[in-house]
């Protein structure tokens, strides 16, 4: 004979075995919720000899991390480089970053790091030669310099 406790008991197990699936299944759906797809833009390029600078290009997140990537595609200077920067959405405004320049001719990749945004500031080089390299614009946008004897091209690609 079952005694009206071990009724209640089992009902109970059974009530809390039922507020765990549950629970269980609301954390995992806010989990799968929560995780978003990053953005990326990719700018392609082309700059003719001697110092001419492209356009400037926003950075596309405010107070979110933002990877710049770069690449140098013309042969015989060839080259890739990265930094993870920050631009803040309260002044001063300003660009902050920390990655690696592309490897060179004088040896290997080198850590890059600074804020700043006064124009001209060097960010990271993009190519074997270090004459290929991202700028400061502005407090909100960087460009594209090339100080080599040759055209270069290459891509900018933006996640955030």
């Amino acid at each position: 004979m079952i005694t009206s406790t071990k009724k209640w008991s089992t009902r109970a197990g059974k009530l809390l075995a039922g507020v765990v699936i549950l629970s269980t299944t609301v954390v995992l759906l806010n989990a799968t919720v929560t995780l978003s797809v990053p953005n990326a833009i990719t700018y392609p390029y082309s700059i003719a000899t001697g110092g001419t600078v492209n356009y400037a290009v926003p950075t596309a997140a405010y107070d979110r991390p933002m990877l710049l990537m770069g690449t140098c595609t013309t042969v015989g200077e060839r080259g890739v480089g990265q930094v993870t920067m920050l631009r803040p959405s309260v002044a001063p405004t300003f660009l902050e970053w920390t990655g690696l320049e592309s490897p060179s001719i004088a040896g290997t990749s080198t850590i890059t790091s600074g804020y700043g945004d006064v124009l001209g500031t060097h960010i990271v080089y993009l190519d074997y030669g270090n004459h290929v390299d991202i700028e400061i614009y502005s407090g909100s946008a960087f460009r594209i310099h090339n100080e080599s004897s040759g055209t270069r091209t290459g891509n900018i690609t933006m996640i955030w």
